[in-house]
């Protein structure tokens, strides 16, 4: 939803069929995957973080021969909005799974959330070793309200999965409806308040050039 309100025509391709369009972004699928790599391993084929940014590099050596000029290449990557929610699977495909995942017996659960910040960090910090610079990070939503937490730990016998994806939160266990995506695409897009985005909403980082921002 976001990418029509910064009035693309179309999505971004995902990288497994990227060969057209790519100056105008990529879509690196991750599907189950996380932030760590075993993360979600047990839902089969997955894209995981640190194959995310191995996927990019190969996106930016054709972005070269594309371009064919290294300072122009360089500045575009500078000024493309690096938009990365992850994270949520590392708890739910992971960390609460303790029957398949040895996470939550070496970690308690302040020390797991720490150790994937500090691994979330390198790995923005390889972001911005080839050349990234604009930063759209989303955090974790409330993963205790999502229907499949809930029926885990109890219902409130809400229709799941539903119907119509216009009236309600969720169209599954764990992810929003169309109705969802669009108030949150619009409030994180627009919003002026500190605690739905900050510094800059991402209406602001469009605007912006990176020069701006660093």
């Amino acid at each position: 939803m976001t990418v029509e309100l910064l009035s693309f025509e179309e999505f971004m391709p995902p990288f497994a069929k990227s060969e057209k369009n790519i100056l105008q972004g990529v879509n690196y699928a991750p599907g189950a995957s996380g932030i760590l790599d075993e993360t979600g391993s047990l839902m089969g084929a997955r894209v995981p973080m640190s194959i995310q940014i191995r996927n990019h590099k190969t996106i930016i050596a054709r972005i070269r021969k594309i371009i064919r000029n290294d300072s122009s290449t360089e500045k575009l990557l500078r000024q493309c909005i690096y938009s990365i929610q992850i994270g949520s699977n590392d708890f739910v495909n992971n960390y609460f799974k303790p029957n398949f995942y040895n996470s939550s017996h070496g970690y308690s659960l302040s020390e797991f959330a720490t150790m994937l910040v500090r691994q979330f960090a390198h790995q923005i910090k390889d972001l911005y070793k080839i050349g990234a610079r604009i930063f759209a990070l989303f955090g974790l939503g409330q993963l205790g309200c999502t229907p499949n937490a809930i029926a885990t730990h109890g219902t409130n016998g809400s229709l799941c999965p539903c119907s119509n994806r216009k009236q309600y939160a969720f169209w599954d266990g764990v992810h929003p409806t169309d109705a969802s995506n669009v108030l949150i695409a619009k409030n994180l897009y627009g919003t002026r308040s500190f605690s739905d985005a900050r510094p800059f909403n991402i209406q602001s980082l469009a605007r912006k050039s990176s020069d701006d921002l660093i």
